[in-house]
């Protein structure tokens, strides 16, 4: 009875992965499509804003980022942790040179109190925003007090554009790509790990958007039913894509639009028509160190695979992890 009572089980989420299946390939529209660009497109507009200069901006992307990795750490004493973020930033910081800092700090300062006539923001951020923010301005501050310590790195760099974000550089993202795929072909659903890299060359088109093109291969698995055996077994294949990548940089966040042209290998001939993938993506960046900046982005997707010859239909629901960096030449 109890193994009946499981059985049912297992049958009763299997009918209702497949009809759910079912129902994101039926309605799978343009429409659909542009609501699963809303949630990306809703980050970025979300994002804090950021100055107008080019060098105003960098630094205040390389802050921010210094204070967010912090902050993922555990702040801890106010004055410990604003010397830590202003260790870290310290090239940015000198780079910048005092003008530069000057003016962010104003900037800033009309963020927070809507002084200097900027409009206040600080007023409609979350308390985690606005306790975010007046932590960059605290780091500012700290080298107002301290621009000595930039005596020994020379000049100021009149080009100054950051050095965290990716804006105005071409960039290289490179991915390993861990997750689990369910499949639904002829109304049965299997599920199985997956595994698989990809690299991406890339341009900087803002502080905070990044857009890449480039090649992935990997291997999807599933346990099938071995109706001679009783039993499971594991199959596999290996497969070719080519990633479009739209990445959205908010301090240490990060938001990811994906579109792919997917295929699956025959012996090492990709099998034609190819299908298609749409993913998105929400994570974390570190600090550049030596032009790579790692990055961790958990992401959901749906793929289609189309009939070729005796193989049905495919509808693969895909969720995961990519660990990567973005090396910056």
């Amino acid at each position: 009875m109890h193994d009946v009572f499981h059985l049912m089980t297992a049958r009763l989420l299997q009918i209702a992965l497949l009809r759910k299946a079912r129902r994101i390939a039926a309605l799978l529209t343009a429409r659909q499509i542009a609501l699963l660009l809303l949630p990306a497109l809703l980050a970025s507009a979300g994002c804090l804003p950021v100055p107008a200069g080019h060098a105003e901006r960098g630094l205040y992307v390389d802050l921010r980022r210094g204070v967010g990795d912090r902050e993922s750490d555990g702040w801890g004493l106010d004055h410990r942790s604003v010397e830590d973020v202003a260790s870290a930033t310290v090239e940015s910081a000198c780079a910048a040179g005092p003008r530069v800092r000057e003016r962010v700090a104003r900037w800033l300062d009309g963020q927070i109190t809507g002084s200097g006539g900027i409009p206040a923001t600080g007023a409609r951020l979350l308390p985690s925003k606005r306790l975010h923010v007046a932590r960059v301005r605290a780091v500012l501050r700290w080298w107002d007090e301290n621009a000595d310590e930039c005596a020994s790195f020379g000049p100021a760099d009149p080009n100054f554009r950051g050095i965290e974000s990716d804006d105005g550089r071409f960039v290289v993202i490179a991915e390993i790509v861990l997750g689990l795929a369910g499949f639904v072909r002829e109304g049965r659903f299997t599920m199985g790990p997956g595994l698989g890299y990809r690299m991406l060359p890339a341009y900087g088109i803002t502080s905070r958007l990044t857009v890449g093109v480039g090649i992935e291969a990997g291997a999807l698995t599933e346990f099938r039913p071995d109706t001679v055996a009783d039993d499971r077994v594991l199959a596999g294949r290996f497969m070719l894509g080519v990633p479009v990548l739209v990445r959205f940089l908010d301090g240490a966040t990060v938001f990811d639009l994906e579109a792919a042209v997917s295929t699956r290998l025959d012996g090492i001939e990709p099998m034609w028509p190819p299908g298609f993938r749409f993913a998105l993506g929400y994570g974390s960046a570190g600090m550049r160190v030596n032009g790579i900046m790692s990055t961790v982005v958990f992401w959901t997707g749906y793929e289609y695979q189309p009939p070729r010859g005796d193989m049905p239909a495919e509808h693969i629901l895909r969720a995961g992890t990519r660990l990567g960096f973005d090396l910056a030449p």
